[in-house]
């Protein structure tokens, strides 16, 4: 079963992926590096890092802290904390925007036949700190599946995630949305490197480049 879906699953990514890169907009690196440590049979803490850049400059970096729960077969809830430093060029005030993330999310894993499915609903609270700027905040729903291919190291997998204002005083509605093709390769006993090119479309009215390409390389270190 899984041999004869293998030639599909590979003409789907490449026609999703054509079809998105041909499309002329900004490329953005994302390059992260993150580890994680089990704190007891449901509990668990994160730490990341990451460095994101357009067109070769550094457009911003980030901390973040996670800690999780987990509640029964494939049901997990994590809450977390994350600063950002930005660099904004725009308007009088320039330089870096520091940006304050509080975040609660759900997720919930289950499989059906060769697929390994994962969704997840985040609410997510940004404030600018060295701005006077109103509070962003945003429901974000994410459903992403997994072809698991027996022995084949780099699984693919193909994902949406949509993102939704909340309580914002001049915007509501769709905020933007993504599609992310990915993959992950197990380095050694505690190492696992992620490959992800995002889409990302803006909905947001007056924002430069509504939607852009990201390439994303992460390492994540189990400690």
């Amino acid at each position: 079963m899984q041999n004869d879906l293998k030639p599909w699953l590979t003409i789907l990514c490449t026609v999703v992926f054509l079809s998105l890169w041909s499309q002329e907009n900004p490329v953005r690196t994302w390059t992260g590096l993150g580890a994680g440590m089990k704190l007891s049979k449901n509990w668990d803490i994160q730490a990341q890092t990451q460095w994101r850049t357009e067109a070769g400059d550094i457009d911003a970096y980030l901390v973040e802290l996670t800690a999780g729960r987990k509640w029964g077969k494939g049901f997990k809830t994590s809450t977390g904390l994350r600063r950002t430093w930005r660099h904004d060029d725009q308007g009088g005030l320039q330089g870096y925007q520091k940006i304050e993330r509080w975040f609660l999310q759900n997720t919930y894993k289950h499989e059906t036949g060769p697929l390994d499915w994962r969704h997840r609903v985040l609410y997510q609270h940004d404030r600018v700190i060295n701005r006077e700027k109103p509070a962003e905040q945003h429901l974000r729903w994410l459903t992403e599946a997994t072809y698991r291919i027996k022995n084949w190291k780099a699984d693919p997998s193909l994902g949406f995630e949509w993102f939704h204002h909340v309580d914002h005083p001049q915007r509501s509605g769709g905020a933007g949305w993504r599609i992310i093709l990915g993959s992950e390769i197990k380095s050694g006993k505690n190492k696992t490197w992620k490959f992800d090119y995002l889409f990302d479309q803006n909905l947001i009215q007056g924002i430069p480049d509504s939607h852009s390409h990201i390439l994303k390389l992460t390492l994540d270190l189990d400690l």
